[in-house]
């Protein structure tokens, strides 16, 4: 019988210590979790703020835009208007040639905003589905942790073993 008491004694002692080790496993993961929760909330910030950026760089985007549009029309009209002109001869003048640079080079600066708009949106586009991964993936983190602490750890913290 002593021996029956000897395995006994071992037996309880071993759970007890396993028990305790998988109270402080799940201590640690639930910290770890907070800690990742944590900076995938403070990631989450950071993308939300560059999400406002953006969409503020959009919006001067296109106000710089609307404010070429009436300039381009302004300048290739007086250039119509100095090619049409009646019973006068075509002429290539000094001011012809600045009315069409300046039109070019309106072209050109509303053609490069038009591409640094599409590449804001584009990037608009990857943040905001950064900005969801990111909410999904805290959710998943604030699950597991309620998993973690109400069900596994008070399961846990509630087993009490007979001491024989």
């Amino acid at each position: 019988m002593p021996m029956f008491q000897e395995i006994l004694a071992r037996t309880y002692s071993d759970l007890t210590r396993q028990r305790l080790n998988v109270i402080n496993a799940l201590n640690d993961r639930i910290k770890e979790l907070f800690e990742a929760q944590k900076n995938l909330e403070q990631r989450l910030a950071r993308i939300q703020k560059q999400i406002l950026d953006i969409e503020n760089t959009i919006l001067k985007l296109d106000q710089s835009m609307d404010r070429k549009y009436p300039s381009i029309e302004l300048a290739s009209n007086r250039m119509e208007g100095r090619r049409q002109r009646p019973r006068h001869e075509l002429c290539r003048d000094m001011v012809d040639v600045e009315l069409e640079e300046e039109v070019r080079n309106l072209s050109l600066t509303l053609h490069q905003l038009k591409k640094q708009r599409s590449e804001a949106q584009e990037m608009l586009r990857k943040l905001e589905q950064t900005r969801l991964a990111l909410q999904k993936d805290i959710e998943i983190k604030k699950n597991s942790i309620y998993i973690d602490q109400e069900h596994c750890l008070n399961v846990f913290a509630n087993v009490n073993h007979i001491h024989h």
